[in-house]
């Protein structure tokens, strides 16, 4: 995992974010339409918040990355079923980002003391609107706890500082 340099996103850019993807879970008969763009943006957003908070909580910051990673899996299952015309309810998500998303879980275990996903193994067919509405309950989660530390920690440099 190599940072990289990339614009800086606002606390109401990552609630949009947010938003967005809720939305995107919630349209299950739209066709998945800039799923996949989309979930770049929400990996990059997770890897800005486990950057930000890599000293002060390892908690969060493994699962702001495995959120990332999990998303970056999505992009390939969005896109293929983009490039089909396959409805996001019927677009079923690979084995690979499942166990991409089993391990986001584990680190939301391990962060929160519960999984943040909700469909995940709970229902058969497992499709691309099931995983945008649980990668996007795991980036709540991180964001929530994202901001639970953003007041009190301020990154000058390569040094993060708490604001006393």
């Amino acid at each position: 995992m190599q940072k990289q340099e990339q614009a800086r996103l606002t606390l109401e850019e990552l609630n949009a974010i947010e938003s967005e993807g809720r939305k995107r879970a919630f349209n299950r008969d739209d066709l998945p339409i800039g799923d996949g763009y989309f979930l770049e943006k929400m990996a990059n957003a997770s890897e800005q918040i486990a950057w930000d908070t890599e000293i002060e909580n390892p908690d969060l910051y493994d699962l702001a990355f495995s959120i990332a990673e999990a998303a970056r899996y999505g992009i390939e299952d969005a896109n293929k079923c983009e490039s089909v015309s396959v409805p996001r309810k019927n677009c079923e998500v690979s084995y690979e980002t499942k166990i991409m998303l089993y391990n986001v879980d584990d680190k939301s275990e391990k962060a929160i003391g519960r999984r943040c996903t909700y469909l995940l193994g709970q229902i058969d067919f497992y499709s691309l609107s099931a995983f945008l509405n649980d990668i996007t309950a795991c980036f709540h989660t991180a964001l929530d706890l994202y901001k639970s530390t953003r007041d009190e920690w301020v990154r000058m440099g390569k040094c993060i500082w708490k604001v006393v």
